[in-house]
């Protein structure tokens, strides 16, 4: 029995050997190369599997737990926008999933509102939805004339819209009348609403397509030129900014300061009247005097009326060859040269 137990041992032995041998020659060894790399292959795609799946579930977690509903709302940079007016665009995000809150609807919606030049809508880390917005600034207002009946007040209502003294006919009549209410403009020539009254510091605009422009219509492009170069040009030259700008069809431009101080600068060469103007209210002020109007449609023949003087005396020639020409014959060939 022992015998036959050495004998079966022996071949055991023997089989192992070779198989060991078989193994580790040379022509078995593509076969384990590939083996391992099964090996690593399988293990990669069941990581990859356990990631997704932890992926799916933490989405899962984060879109349909309740922990994640929006907490608040935030509403930032409203000034002059009632907020009753933006709650019901935001308050369809509360209470909400925190990451499936439709917060581009919501700006779409915002932008919608004329007020409104931009708007962004974020998500913070307390669970709250930041709205933020930027109000339009408003640049000039458009008187709305009152509605004229007759052809005097009709006559009237389009002298005083182009910067035109009123006609005796309608004098006394409808240019003393208050407007009906104001279309704001912003800098970039845009109506986005009316109002009764204008902000303080908002010029007053009076001109073409003053009663035409309506609210989401723009000014047009030469006449919003016009006006950012002529409020410019008031800065450059020291001079306040103006309470009201006219404007007539041809382009001429009268200004009407906060002291009712008129300037009639005409069509052409507004930085160098203007500049001419400042010089000249220098001169008027050192001796002692309030001008009232300065006309400086000609530079050749530039005139000005006291605040004392009524509009039914007339003139002298003191006005016309007084502060204003002596104050124009000394700079007049630098001011050339500025404008």
């Amino acid at each position: 029995m022992s015998k036959r137990r050495r004998q079966r041992n022996t071949r055991t032995v023997g089989a192992n050997a070779s198989r060991r041998a078989s193994v580790s020659s040379p022509q078995n060894a593509p076969h384990r190369q590939i083996r391992r790399e099964i090996t690593r292959r399988s293990l990669h795609t069941l990581l990859r599997i356990l990631c997704v799946l932890t992926a799916a579930f933490v989405l899962v977690v984060l879109l349909t737990d309740p922990a994640f509903q929006v907490r608040s709302i935030v509403v930032t940079g409203l000034k002059t926008i009632p907020r009753n007016r933006v709650d019901p665009i935001v308050q369809i995000l509360e209470g909400q999933n925190l990451f499936r809150a439709p917060t581009w609807s919501v700006h779409r919606q915002l932008l919608s509102l004329l007020e409104i030049q931009e708007a962004r809508v974020h998500r913070n880390t307390r669970r709250e939805i930041v709205v933020e917005v930027v109000e339009r600034r408003p640049f000039a207002a458009l008187p709305i004339p009152p509605q004229a009946k007759g052809p005097a007040e009709r006559a009237d209502l389009s002298a005083s819209a182009h910067g035109v003294p009123s006609s005796p006919a309608g004098a006394g009549t409808l240019s003393l009348q208050k407007p009906t209410g104001y279309t704001i403009i912003d800098a970039e020539g845009l109506a986005y609403k009316r109002i009764n009254h204008p902000a303080p510091g908002t010029v007053v605009y009076r001109g073409p397509q003053q009663k035409s422009l309506q609210v989401g219509g723009h000014l047009g492009r030469n006449l919003l030129e016009d006006l950012h170069r002529g409020l410019r040009y008031c800065k450059e030259s020291g001079l306040p900014r103006p309470v009201t700008v006219c404007m007539d069809s041809l382009g001429a431009v009268t200004l009407e300061f906060e002291d009712q101080l008129v300037v009639r600068l005409g069509h052409d060469r507004w930085k160098e009247k203007l500049l001419l103007a400042h010089r000249t209210l220098d001169y008027i002020e050192r001796q002692g005097k309030v001008a009232e109007l300065i006309d400086l449609r000609t530079l050749e023949a530039p005139s000005w009326k006291p605040k004392e003087m009524r509009d039914n005396e007339p003139r002298t020639g003191s006005q016309t060859d007084g502060p204003a020409a002596s104050a124009a014959k000394a700079p007049s060939s630098s001011a050339r040269h500025s404008g």
